[in-house]
């Protein structure tokens, strides 16, 4: 029971945190000791990660600036001022700063730049006659030491004031700020809203039925965990989705953030993980393989894929390749998936944050596959019709049958 896992969970503390450590190292990042952004109070409005209108990755983090622009935007290492941006949409104004270390933040949304900067912003915007302009500078012309003002916090290019700040690596990929020493309190584990399983070929089915299934789940005190009810009897390939988002303490109540690893457990074994650690701009248009398509098309939601179907290469699933997390219920397994023998299974799905709360819920399916009609015959005898047919059934299950006469 969750219970029990939550209570040597606890006994266990140190050696969990370790773990945690070590796993979030493990996926080839360091932190480094970097200054914070901005003067403004440590909070977020939005995480790495989340999704965004039009089939787009959020490549950082938002930073709350409690509804006033003018906040300094402040160096967080020593290094040279690499581009800088200026927009009636977008990021607005930004600062792309080069670190020592090879890596880039970058500063949006900003109100003002400091005034070095905006002496070559305005002499660019006079020569081409035009507001927007993208600058790239050489090392020399703008250097910038740690703790240095780079501009002020504001609203260009979106409509409420904050501070959309990025870490990007050496080939300008983004990183998740929060796994490189950019600290925010979070006590709050995320909170897991409902799950999804969705049948993946004609031959599939969930609770009899063609289409997506969803299965919402409460928090159960007892057991500390979220339970769903159940089993829910499925059959073929089918796909789980979970709905799920994430909060930090000074934006529990007003925000909904994105969660940092999902895990999918089968009978007590992991079959599938996702990581919000990293990804490429070249990469992005297959965010829709990550959320399932076919929930949000449908207006039900945005659900996490907790499987990797066909044309997904992004970075967030490490060893697990394509077709990994899929059940494969009562049939054989075709290509990667997991069996599900016929009976009762055990799901597990696990979200956690950087900081390392995690919330979990459970549920189980049943495997099953129902008696195959492998063909039939009608045939006139007097003023009747005897229908006969040949039925292939594994397990013994009582048919019925439903005849229907129209002229």
């Amino acid at each position: 029971m969750c219970s029990e896992r939550l209570i040597e969970r606890q006994k266990r503390s140190a050696r969990v945190a370790f773990i945690f450590l070590f796993g979030v190292f493990s996926e080839g990042m360091e932190a480094a000791d970097y200054q914070w952004p901005t003067t403004a109070k440590p909070a977020l409005t939005s995480s790495f990660g989340e999704y965004r209108k039009g089939g787009r990755l959020h490549a950082g983090i938002d930073l709350k600036t409690w509804g006033r622009v003018g906040y300094p935007v402040l160096a967080v290492d020593d290094g040279y001022v690499w581009r800088v941006r200026t927009s009636p949409w977008g990021y607005g104004k930004a600062v792309y700063l080069r670190l020592g270390d090879g890596r880039t933040a970058v500063y949006a949304h900003l109100s003002a730049f400091d005034p070095g900067i905006q002496s070559l912003v305005e002499a660019d915007q006079d020569r081409r006659g035009t507001y927007s302009v993208n600058l790239f500078l050489k090392p020399e012309q703008i250097l910038a030491h740690r703790g240095d003002t780079l501009g002020y916090s504001g609203r260009t290019g979106t409509l409420f004031p904050h501070l959309h700040f990025e870490l990007r690596d050496e080939m300008q990929r983004p990183l998740n700020v929060l796994l490189h020493g950019f600290d925010v309190k979070d006590t709050v584990p995320p909170v897991i809203l409902s799950l999804a399983f969705v049948p993946l070929d004609a031959d599939a089915r969930v609770s009899d039925q063609y289409g997506p299934h969803l299965s919402n789940v409460r928090w159960d005190e007892a057991q500390g965990c979220f339970v769903s009810a159940g089993p829910i009897p499925i059959e073929g390939r089918v796909g789980v989705a979970v709905d799920v988002f994430d909060r930090a303490d000074d934006s529990a109540l007003t925000n909904r953030l994105a969660p940092f690893r999902l895990r999918l457990l089968v009978d007590g074994r992991e079959v599938f993980r996702t990581t919000y650690a990293s990804f490429g701009f070249d990469q992005v248009s297959q965010v829709d393989l990550d959320r399932n398509f076919t929930l949000q098309r449908r207006g039900i939601g945005q659900f996490h894929n907790l499987f990797r179907p066909h044309g997904n290469e992004l970075p967030f699933y490490g060893d697990f390749s394509v077709g990994e997390g899929i059940l494969h219920a009562s049939v054989p397994p075709s290509g990667s998936g997991v069996a599900l023998a016929k009976g009762i299974h055990r799901l597990q799905i696990v979200a956690e944050d950087v900081a390392g709360n995690r919330s979990e819920a459970d549920v189980t399916v049943v495997s099953d596959r129902r008696p195959l009609v492998l063909g039939t015959i009608a045939e006139r005898v007097g003023d009747s019709v005897r229908v006969s047919g040949t039925v292939s059934d594994e397990d013994g299950d009582s048919l019925g049958a439903i005849f229907e006469l129209s002229d």
